[in-house]
């Protein structure tokens, strides 16, 4: 990979959207819609064959999460289409807003870039007699996973989809420590969560809870339930979350050892009750 410089564009081009507005009367760019899902499904054809083709669980696993993120993507857009052709309603985990033509652009830049340098690797005939590709199997692996959360960020920036299983809920990470106790060696964090895109007050809500990595790369997943009441706009303080340590687990030994300031969460929302009885499941 490239120096910081290249990171923090990546992690400035990632970064949140812009607050959202609801689309209302905008006309959908159905031509870009269908030519975008073509190079999508293009690119989960490649990545199928290489996944099948490919031996080694740590090489496969990081193939797999590129491709499932591309096939998550895919059925976004086609959703949309779906609804601009009135042939179904968008589900309740999205809904459209405007187009966030700057962060879609700076977006498109990023990827880009990633495509030039994972030419070299991508076809290696080109490579002159000697050479060798400029990133080895696991390196090129990483880099087309970073192009493919981009791909879905650039999607949802260029053509107003906002995924509100992400959105409804966002955690932050206020602190994050590693302890050594009579039970064991534990990771523990604190949490805050913004609440503020939440339509109306909820009661409990269940979701997969993630530590990212700089590039919104999924390094640890776990379940979380909330069972309090959620205020729209009023912080929601967490502290004293943790989970054992078990050092065979990569997904244990990356948060031990990484920087606070080299991760952040996401929440996953799959469902949630709202205080007036009502319920959504993504």
């Amino acid at each position: 990979m490239k120096t910081d410089v290249m990171i923090w564009t990546v992690v400035l081009a990632i970064g949140s959207p812009a607050s959202a507005k609801p689309a209302i009367g905008q006309p959908a760019d159905t031509v870009g819609l269908r030519h975008e899902l073509a190079k999508i499904q293009s690119q989960i054809e490649e990545a199928a064959v290489t996944y099948d083709e490919t031996s080694g669980d740590a090489l496969r696993d990081l193939l797999g999460f590129r491709l499932q993120t591309l096939r998550t993507t895919a059925t976004l857009v086609e959703q949309r289409l779906q609804a601009v052709g009135g042939e179904v309603p968008l589900p309740a985990a999205i809904e459209v807003v405007e187009p966030d033509e700057l962060r879609a652009n700076a977006l498109r830049q990023t990827i880009d870039s990633l495509d030039v340098e994972a030419a070299g690797s991508l076809q290696p005939t080109g490579l002159a007699e000697g050479d060798e590709p400029a990133l080895d199997d696991a390196s090129l692996a990483r880099l087309l996973n970073l192009r493919a959360v981009l791909t879905a960020e650039y999607v949802k920036a260029r053509f107003g989809i906002l995924e509100l299983r992400t959105h409804l809920l966002r955690p932050e990470l206020t602190d994050i420590r590693f302890r050594s106790q009579r039970d064991g060696e534990w990771i523990w964090f604190d949490l805050e969560w913004d609440t503020s895109a939440l339509p109306k007050p909820a009661g409990a809500v269940q979701g997969v809870f993630l530590i990212v990595d700089r590039f919104g790369m999924p390094k640890l997943r776990r379940t979380h339930q909330i069972v309090e009441r959620l205020m729209p706009n009023e912080p929601y303080i967490e502290k004293g979350l943790g989970f054992e340590y078990i050092p065979f687990r990569e997904d244990h030994v990356w948060v031990r050892g990484s920087r606070p300031e080299d991760m952040s969460a996401r929440f996953e929302v799959e469902s949630i009750i709202y205080v007036d009885g009502t319920r959504v499941d993504f």
